[in-house]
């Protein structure tokens, strides 16, 4: 949570994500972001579709694993890529877990 996950995307993308100094996000995020005409050339597509999610293991919903099963999984199966944001933490057993969680959502997809 307050990782910087929007802010992140904003910078690197271009992107116009809601951001602020606490918690912000909730559910996901999507935006299609138009791409130049190099771009356009050279990856065959006219749109990037960005995605930002809630930050997942949130405190309100402490023991409620299925609601960030479901963010990992619908994600990870319409993204090319997915980013992890670990920003300032150590690499902790609750971060273990977020990685099984995204690793576990991808092994659904097929």
């Amino acid at each position: 949570q307050s990782t910087g996950k929007s802010t992140l995307l904003n910078t690197m993308y271009g992107s116009q994500f809601p951001v602020s100094s606490g918690r912000c996000t909730k559910g996901v995020f999507i935006q299609l972001l138009p791409l130049n005409n190099e771009l356009r050339s050279t990856l065959q597509c006219d749109f990037v579709l960005i995605m930002d999610s809630e930050g997942l293991r949130s405190p309100e919903l402490a023991d409620q694993f299925e609601h960030d099963n479901e963010i990992a999984t619908f994600i990870t199966c319409l993204a090319n890529t997915t980013i992890l944001n670990f920003w300032g933490q150590t690499f902790s057993k609750d971060m273990s877990e977020i990685v099984q969680i995204a690793a576990h959502a991808f092994i659904r997809m097929d």
